[in-house]
């Protein structure tokens, strides 16, 4: 429905100023029926960011400090989760300001979030424990961001960054993340393999 609607809009509306949807409810509807649909969007605008922002603030609080290894109290892990809730605010904030287009903002930030997370997220998934998980965590994004400012620092003539070899920030980061999920593999996790094949 949502493509279908911006493909009408785009098809009927001759120049699109603000957005499709917009502008095909500013040419369409009736005034009541215009606050309705805009007071709708702001509801699902809302709503998401309401999910997102207390998920990111709850990750922050109770599962990062899982997967690092420590031993909160509740009151601690409850703290944690205000302070990520601040954190997370602020930082989607400044990616607000500094993307013009959403696509951009899962774009980037995708390229480095999926090297830190995929691989343990498979981990976890196979049960297989990672050992210095905060080395996983951290050095493969640490690498996609420095990729990346090398890209930008380097444009081409198209105003394109130029990275390295050409390949986008996510592909050295996963490699260097299996390299470190191969490297610092729990010895019990490689035992209990051998085990099973052997079983097999």
């Amino acid at each position: 429905m949502t493509v279908l609607s911006g493909l009408y809009a785009l098809a009927v509306l001759p120049v699109v100023e603000t957005s499709p949807y917009l502008d095909l409810a500013a040419l369409l509807l009736p005034p009541f029926a215009k606050g309705m649909f805009l007071v709708s969007l702001f509801a699902i605008v809302m709503s998401t960011v309401d999910s997102f922002t207390f998920i990111s603030a709850y990750t922050i609080g109770r599962d990062l400090p899982i997967v690092l290894g420590l031993k909160l109290s509740d009151e601690k892990m409850i703290q944690l989760t205000r302070v990520g809730l601040g954190v997370t605010a602020l930082f989607s904030i400044c990616l607000a300001l500094y993307f013009e287009y959403a696509v951009d903002i899962w774009y980037l930030v995708g390229s480095f979030v999926v090297p830190a997370l995929l691989i343990p997220l498979i981990a976890g998934l196979y049960k297989t424990q990672i050992n210095k998980p905060i080395i996983q965590l951290l050095i493969p994004p640490a690498l996609a961001i420095c990729w990346h400012i090398h890209g930008i620092s380097n444009l081409t003539s198209d105003g394109y960054p130029d990275y390295i070899w050409g390949l986008d920030p996510m592909y050295p980061g996963m490699m260097v993340s299996l390299i470190l999920f191969t490297v610092f593999r729990s010895k019990k996790s490689i035992e209990k393999n051998n085990i099973v094949t052997h079983n097999h």
